[in-house]
């Protein structure tokens, strides 16, 4: 994923883009304030300049990362599965991030589609 990274932000200098990468998968928007960058990390050029051969992944990955069914603890100790989508797609427009790569396997993209078809952008 580091070189996935690394080859984004490099092509998005060329461009003059500003990206951003999102913590813990779509957590760093649903859970922002669990982050101290606020769940967001702006790679440039320098800051991944010697990522791309190092393991995991600058971002840090969760494999439970579903907008979609977030679990949701009642105050009586129950839970049940709930739809944050919402969150992350507010989270998209209020960052102005217009384009989401999505990287990982199928659950990945599926959710991505998922986002895109919902937010209609």
């Amino acid at each position: 994923m580091n070189a996935v990274i690394y080859a984004t932000a490099h092509a998005a200098s060329r461009l003059g883009w500003k990206v951003f990468g999102i913590r813990e998968g779509h957590d760093g928007l649903l859970c922002s304030h669990q982050h101290p960058d606020r769940g967001l990390v702006e790679p440039d050029v320098e800051n991944v300049k010697n990522i791309p051969h190092l393991e995991g992944t600058m971002l840090g990955t969760i494999n439970r990362a579903n907008p979609f069914l977030v679990a949701e603890h009642a105050p009586h100790g129950t839970v049940k599965q709930g739809d944050r989508s919402d969150v992350v797609i507010e989270g998209f427009r209020k960052h102005d991030i217009d384009a989401h790569i999505a990287v990982g396997g199928a659950r990945s993209l599926t959710i991505a589609l998922r986002l895109h078809q919902k937010g209609g952008d």
